[in-house]
């Protein structure tokens, strides 16, 4: 029986309380570090109510829980060696610029082996509403424009020819 961890409320309740505590978990080879920014008390509210994880439907590169509409969890699936950037630019914008337009960098959980660069495992950003994604605004944009291409087909003429070698 394969089990996707990420649909287990508990244990995604668990990764958040990991990311809240700081916990650092040793391993045979590495540590799984967690730890939260200065704005996470703010973005996680009163610690006696419980937030609620809800797991995000969408076709991405990352698991993304959303817990009562307050943070949003990624954990990532492909690791790579040093920080996401997602990350390293969400840390800057946060913590040294305090940029508004951005969602806010809550905390993260790292694997950490002796001296080596980190790898990213999850990060947590403060959550913000939306009405979709980068992907769907791109493509209903591109169908908007060909709607009212065929719309003014008749005052546009032809197009040009194609050249047969470029």
């Amino acid at each position: 029986l394969l089990v996707d961890a990420m649909g287990d409320r508990r244990f995604v309740g668990r990764l958040l309380d990991v990311i809240a505590r700081g916990a650092k978990v040793r391993g045979s080879d590495g540590d799984l570090v967690a730890w939260t920014t200065p704005v996470f008390p703010a973005l996680r509210g009163d610690a006696g109510t419980p937030l609620e994880p809800a797991p995000v439907r969408a076709e991405q590169s990352n698991t993304s829980v959303v817990f009562g509409k307050r943070l949003i969890l990624k954990l990532y699936r492909t690791l790579e060696t040093g920080v996401n950037l997602d990350l390293e630019i969400g840390r800057f914008l946060t913590e040294k610029r305090s940029f508004p337009h951005t969602p806010p960098v809550a905390g993260a959980i790292e694997y950490r082996q002796g001296r080596g660069e980190p790898r990213t495992l999850a990060v947590l950003h403060g959550f913000v509403e939306n009405e979709g994604d980068a992907w769907r605004y791109t493509r209903d944009a591109i169908a908007d424009f060909f709607d009212r291409v065929l719309a003014r087909r008749a005052e546009l003429g032809e197009p040009p020819p194609v050249p047969k070698t470029l």
